[in-house]
């Protein structure tokens, strides 16, 4: 989103592994023993709910591990810097957080990448959190759709 940009999340298609840590990528954090790890991949396709001067509100659908509805919330600074914070409603929980992004205009596009944190699970996904998972995506400045790609280990 010309902050609207940072769509939310779009997880990934996912690999069940309990992960140890010769499997983690250089950015992962070491697993924990209680938790399990889980790589996911996400697709999103988001569409502007609203705006509010450099807030635009995106809603959409993340297809991919979770395949469930997103809302996100991206602010993006003058400096091409953007913020999303977002929330995922797959089923039997939620699971929402924040991402950060470097964001450059060309054309009617612009082009977002970053990582993303999650901060929070309820439901089934109680306890989950992950953090530097990447994320990128697109922003079609002239009617505001995003497309995200998000990918990375989560613990749950």
């Amino acid at each position: 989103m010309t902050a609207t940009g940072l769509v939310c999340a779009s997880l990934l298609v996912c690999t069940t592994a309990g992960a140890n840590n010769s499997t983690l990528g250089p950015f992962d954090a070491p697993a924990r023993t209680a938790s399990r790890q889980l790589f996911f991949y996400e697709n999103a396709h988001l569409h502007i709910a609203s705006e509010n001067g450099n807030s635009i509100a995106e809603r959409g659908y993340a297809h991919g591990t979770f395949n469930a509805p997103v809302v996100c919330t991206f602010h993006i600074s003058p400096g091409h810097a953007i913020k999303a914070l977002y929330t995922i409603y797959p089923s039997g929980g939620t699971v929402s957080g924040e991402a950060t992004a470097r964001y450059v205009i060309k054309n009617e596009m612009g082009y977002y990448g970053g990582y993303m944190t999650i901060k929070k699970g309820t439901g089934r996904f109680n306890g989950a959190s992950g953090r530097n998972i990447g994320f990128s995506g697109t922003i079609n400045r002239s009617n505001f759709d995003v497309v995200t790609k998000v990918h990375g280990w989560i613990a749950q």
